[in-house]
């Protein structure tokens, strides 16, 4: 389906789901993570509120967008919308499935390397995600106390999306 920056695109512009969750889902659709249950299943992909269990989780966080001034012929604004990645393992970095360094460093080169013009549905409505840019590498944080020793890290991205199902 074309989007409205193509020749006969009808794209809609305008997301209204909250690009956290729209990078959740791209998250999960990529195989980074697993879709979130409530159960204690590891790597599930969370919006906004990290669960004291599993130890490893990944949570998506809506941070500051990046604003890149405006079309002139329509108005609109160009925006980049700003997500964190919080990535949480019980290890540092041992090369194991608990190892949250490694899972985090996989999860930033996946989104360099695969995130060209990608489709993701949220709620029954289909995005176009045409691309995730790092702002940062992969950044150990400390560790996740007073709650336990697990270590966690972020990636700060921003994301280029339209929504692609007519309102």
């Amino acid at each position: 389906m074309p989007n409205r920056f193509e020749a006969g695109g009808t794209g809609t512009g305008g997301i209204i789901s909250p690009p956290s969750y729209i990078l959740a889902q791209l998250l999960v659709d990529l195989g980074m993570g697993v879709a979130a249950t409530g159960d204690n299943t590891p790597w599930q992909v969370q919006c906004v509120m990290e669960p004291l269990d599993p130890d490893q989780v990944i949570t998506v966080y809506d941070v500051e967008a990046v604003q890149n001034g405006r079309i002139m012929f329509t108005g609109e604004t160009v925006e980049h919308r700003g997500c964190q990645i919080r990535v949480r393992g019980a290890k540092y970095h041992v090369l194991s499935p608990n190892d949250g360094y490694a899972r985090a460093r996989i999860m930033a080169e996946t989104l360099d390397q695969r995130v060209r013009r990608k489709t993701t549905t949220v709620d029954g409505i289909q995005y176009l995600v045409h691309s995730v840019d790092r702002k940062s590498d992969v950044i150990y944080m400390g560790e996740d106390t007073p709650n336990s020793r697990r270590k966690v890290f972020t990636i700060n991205v921003t994301i280029t999306v339209d929504r692609l199902t007519q309102m």
